[in-house]
């Protein structure tokens, strides 16, 4: 035995072994102690393994971290970690198909969210039926820019959405359509005819064109003659 070794280890509690035995594994072969784990496995060790503190435990400690790794917050499947891995591939990633209206504009997220676990906390649990919103879309993502919104909410507040000002209000184009019943297809129509915004958004559904709006359609005839085709489908030629 090495110098300073202990005569018997037997009983010793040490980290988180307690030891049972000493094991002669013959001539020229060091001893090994037989122990047992605090989780109840026994192994065999070698002395200075067991008071260097080299092996603190049989390997259950590791598998405990690593299970515990892998469960950290426990929303590994959930519609929330879903739309968190999205927010963060859609900035960082540049083979991401969406990667230019986001992380090349220069869309980002803040360091408190590349943790799930303070994007959940800040977040909570998604409402059925709502996505993740930016309330201005030229800011990152952060708790004080983001929201849960329904679809119709997010479509207001896209970039490409079209403002309209009407009687000192400015809406985004679908917010005049549902306030005045009005299909949005029908008031875009009716705008890129020339109708003026009053007249578009107070005129009913099938409603006669306004008088300035008549001859609105541009066509020529056979022989090269240009004419105005009316909205009652008479043909005026100058």
């Amino acid at each position: 035995m090495p110098k300073g070794h202990p005569l018997d280890l037997v009983g010793q509690h040490i980290g988180s072994f307690v030891v049972l035995e000493k094991v002669s594994r013959g001539r020229g072969k060091n001893v090994l102690w037989k122990v047992r784990c605090k989780c109840s496995n026994e192994k065999y060790l070698e002395y200075g393994h067991i008071k260097s503190g080299s092996t603190k435990s049989c390997g259950c400690q590791q598998r405990t971290l690593q299970s515990l790794a892998k469960v950290k917050h426990g929303k590994t499947f959930s519609r929330e970690y879903r739309v968190w891995l999205g927010m963060k591939n859609r900035c960082k990633d540049h083979d991401n198909p969406d990667f230019g209206r986001y992380g090349a504009r220069g869309i980002r997220v803040c360091e408190r969210w590349m943790d799930f676990r303070n994007f959940y906390e800040d977040m909570g649990d998604c409402p059925p039926e709502m996505t993740l919103d930016r309330k201005d879309n030229n800011l990152g993502y952060s708790k004080e820019n983001c929201r849960w919104a329904t679809g119709s909410e997010q479509s207001r507040n896209r970039r490409s959405n079209r403002i309209l000002t009407f009687r000192r209000e400015s809406l985004p184009m679908i917010a005049w359509s549902e306030r005045y019943r009005l299909p949005r297809y029908l008031l875009g129509a009716r705008l890129k005819r020339g109708w003026s915004l009053e007249e578009a958004l107070l005129t009913p559904v099938g409603g006669q064109a306004p008088r300035q709006c008549q001859l609105s359609f541009f066509d020529h005839d056979d022989l090269g003659r240009d004419y105005h085709r009316d909205t009652n489908g008479s043909v005026k030629v100058p």
